[in-house]
Protein backbone atom coordinates (compact mmCIF):
# COMPACT_ATOMS: atom_id res chain seq x y z
CA UNK A 1 0.00 0.00 0.00
CA UNK A 2 1.32 3.39 -0.96
CA UNK A 3 0.92 6.06 1.69
CA UNK A 4 1.80 9.07 -0.42
CA UNK A 5 2.13 9.85 -4.11
CA UNK A 6 3.50 12.81 -6.02
CA UNK A 7 0.48 15.21 -6.26
CA UNK A 8 1.09 15.86 -9.97
CA UNK A 9 1.22 12.15 -10.81
CA UNK A 10 -1.72 11.47 -8.52
CA UNK A 11 -3.98 13.94 -10.28
CA UNK A 12 -2.99 12.56 -13.68
CA UNK A 13 -3.75 9.04 -12.53
CA UNK A 14 -7.14 10.20 -11.28
CA UNK A 15 -8.04 11.76 -14.62
CA UNK A 16 -6.75 8.77 -16.59
CA UNK A 17 -8.71 6.30 -14.47
CA UNK A 18 -11.99 7.89 -15.54
CA UNK A 19 -11.08 7.28 -19.19
CA UNK A 20 -9.48 3.85 -19.04
CA UNK A 21 -11.81 2.38 -16.43
CA UNK A 22 -14.38 1.90 -19.21
CA UNK A 23 -11.91 -0.06 -21.33
CA UNK A 24 -11.22 -2.96 -18.98
CA UNK A 25 -11.13 -6.02 -21.24
CA UNK A 26 -8.42 -8.15 -19.69
CA UNK A 27 -9.39 -11.24 -17.70
CA UNK A 28 -6.95 -10.42 -14.91
CA UNK A 29 -8.05 -7.46 -12.84
CA UNK A 30 -6.48 -5.81 -9.83
CA UNK A 31 -8.22 -3.81 -7.14
CA UNK A 32 -6.26 -0.75 -6.12
CA UNK A 33 -6.86 2.15 -3.81
CA UNK A 34 -5.09 5.31 -4.94
CA UNK A 35 -4.38 7.88 -2.24
CA UNK A 36 -5.43 11.32 -3.41
CA UNK A 37 -5.31 14.77 -1.77
CA UNK A 38 -7.77 15.39 1.10
CA UNK A 39 -11.46 15.02 0.19
CA UNK A 40 -10.53 12.99 -2.88
CA UNK A 41 -10.32 9.23 -3.22
CA UNK A 42 -10.66 6.66 -5.98
CA UNK A 43 -11.01 2.92 -5.88
CA UNK A 44 -11.79 0.37 -8.56
CA UNK A 45 -10.78 -2.62 -10.60
CA UNK A 46 -8.35 -2.01 -13.41
CA UNK A 47 -7.01 -4.26 -16.15
CA UNK A 48 -3.38 -4.83 -17.08
CA UNK A 49 -4.12 -2.83 -20.24
CA UNK A 50 -4.88 0.17 -18.05
CA UNK A 51 -1.50 -0.17 -16.33
CA UNK A 52 0.31 -0.50 -19.66
CA UNK A 53 -1.37 2.58 -21.14
CA UNK A 54 -0.75 4.59 -17.98
CA UNK A 55 2.85 3.41 -17.83
CA UNK A 56 3.46 4.59 -21.39
CA UNK A 57 2.08 8.03 -20.61
CA UNK A 58 3.71 8.37 -17.19
CA UNK A 59 7.19 6.80 -17.33
CA UNK A 60 7.97 8.23 -13.89
CA UNK A 61 5.09 6.22 -12.41
CA UNK A 62 6.56 2.84 -13.38
CA UNK A 63 7.60 2.10 -9.79
CA UNK A 64 4.11 2.90 -8.51
CA UNK A 65 2.52 0.74 -11.20
CA UNK A 66 4.86 -2.12 -10.28
CA UNK A 67 3.62 -1.92 -6.70
CA UNK A 68 -0.01 -1.97 -7.85
CA UNK A 69 0.46 -4.95 -10.17
CA UNK A 70 2.09 -6.86 -7.30
CA UNK A 71 -1.07 -6.71 -5.19
CA UNK A 72 -2.96 -10.01 -5.02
Amino acid sequence: VINSINPEITMMIASQSITFRLENRAIIRRKINIALPPRMSIQGSFSLLWFILLSNQLPKANFILSQFTSIT
